[in-house]
């Protein structure tokens, strides 16, 4: 089987490490962003309730973090880009 489609990524930060100093003045926001997702995959069936598969997966995903008041009226703009391969394999009973 083969599949496709779009995908909005939400970052969620764990703990970030800013370039400024006082972090009181400075404000963050986190915008989405659009990405796409292509992927395939295969299912061997051994017996009637038994089968075996695997897909794999071509993932790009981005976000955007927007910085304010780090220096003066300054923004920083930021655009975080990933690109992933993924590789689910399964065993399924049914």
């Amino acid at each position: 089987h083969f599949k496709g489609g779009l995908t909005v990524t939400r970052p969620v930060i764990i703990r970030d490490n800013s370039l400024f100093g006082n972090e009181s003045l400075v404000s963050r926001s986190e915008t989405n962003k659009l990405g796409w997702t292509l992927g395939s995959g295969i299912e061997w069936n051994i017996n009637d309730h038994l089968g075996l598969g695997g897909e794999l997966y071509f993932t790009f995903r981005q976000f955007g973090i927007n910085y304010a008041g780090g220096f003066g009226d300054d923004v920083l703009e930021t655009t975080e880009k990933q690109f992933w391969i993924d590789l689910p394999l399964y065993l399924r009973y049914g």
